[in-house]
């Protein structure tokens, strides 16, 4: 058990309107695990009893630098990519545009089970679909025995065009399976 005492200052010349409740639930929302935000999203995405099975196995899977970067909703997306890799070679991919981040900036997960991508393989093809990489960060996603890498991208796209990310999405992953003669 803990309890907190917050003071707030407010200007007494201002009317003070609150809705209790509210302010309450958020005060719970903002005391809550970030596993415990995992589980309602998993839980909301997939139902009570699929949901509380990939909690399970996937409740100690994210290292802390994953959960200081991504958000629990981010991650029900995440394991869903992870969980449709096929095969010890598959890859799974996410490219997307971030909520707010200017409108030539993109990121591009990459997942492979059991090994981590070797970026000289992957920065080059990346290049050639007109990508700038500014970045690159590996998260290992550990499931005990089996683990996955994630590797995001941060990219940018320096030609005078416009990407529709939604339109462009499977032609981008369907590069990145191309290999080269």
């Amino acid at each position: 058990m803990a309890r907190a005492h917050l003071v707030f200052r407010v200007d007494p010349s201002k009317p003070i309107e609150y809705d209790v409740k509210k302010l309450q639930s958020k005060i719970v929302d903002i005391t809550r695990t970030w596993e415990d935000h995992l589980h309602a999203a998993l839980i909301e995405n997939h139902g009570e009893e699929k949901g509380a099975r990939l909690f399970k196995n996937y409740q100690h899977a994210f290292a802390s630098a994953y959960k200081e970067h991504f958000d629990a909703r981010a991650a029900v997306f995440d394991i869903e990519t992870m969980r449709a890799i096929e095969g010890p070679d598959g890859l799974g991919m996410s490219f997307y545009q971030p909520v707010g981040v200017d409108k030539n900036s993109f990121r591009f997960k990459v997942f492979q089970r059991n090994q981590t991508l070797e970026l000289s393989d992957g920065i080059p093809i990346l290049e050639r679909m007109g990508m700038r990489v500014i970045g690159e960060h590996p998260y290992r996603i550990d499931l005990g025995e089996d683990h996955y890498w994630m590797h995001d991208f941060e990219l940018v796209y320096d030609l005078p065009a416009d990407i529709d990310v939604q339109s462009a999405r499977h032609l981008f992953h369907s590069g990145i399976h191309y290999r080269p003669p």
